[in-house]
């Protein structure tokens, strides 16, 4: 039997997807979706955004493996003014489902910041509400024991002090 190049290339497909089932079958992870792949932050910088834009962007972050985008809307660049969009004016939400559209034709997933990407507060925000420093706590754990402490600051030099810098 001769083999031609269109039937090597059948034979090397069948041979390709015949590896890819049996590979996946004894894979000790997960399949890969949306929601266990990396994310992005997607900082849209006064939402100067447009849909070509957009859809090459989420075309990109598609192809190298990112499962969603977190948009966070935030002040713009110097210069742009003129593109600016008012957040959630009929243009912004215009942008905000076009953008969802595209993300769910991709199998993506799209999260938004309910602000500006920064911490909320004003002049009325007191000191001890501020957000000034970020503490980390560790509580280690066996396999199987239960968590049944209250989480509280352990280091007493964490506390609350003035704030220097306003």
């Amino acid at each position: 039997m001769k083999i031609t190049k269109s039937n090597f290339l059948i034979i090397l497909s069948v041979c390709w997807i015949i590896n890819t089932t049996a590979q996946e079958k004894n894979s000790p992870w997960p399949k890969s979706t949306n929601t266990n792949q990396p994310w992005a932050r997607w900082w849209w910088m006064g939402s100067a955004v447009d849909k070509p834009n957009l859809k090459r962007s989420l075309i990109d972050f598609h192809n190298v493996g990112i499962g969603g985008v977190e948009i966070t809307p935030i002040y713009g660049v110097k210069g742009e003014e003129a593109n600016f969009i008012d957040y959630l004016s009929p243009k912004w939400m215009e942008m905000l489902d076009y953008t969802v559209h595209v993300a769910d034709s991709l199998h993506m997933q799209v999260d938004m910041v309910l602000g500006t990407g920064w911490p909320y507060g004003g002049s009325h925000v007191t000191v001890a509400n501020a957000a000034t420093k970020l503490i980390i706590e560790k509580y280690p754990l066996k396999k199987d024991e239960t968590f049944d402490r209250n989480i509280s600051l352990e280091n007493k030099k964490e506390k609350i002090q003035p704030n220097y810098y306003m």
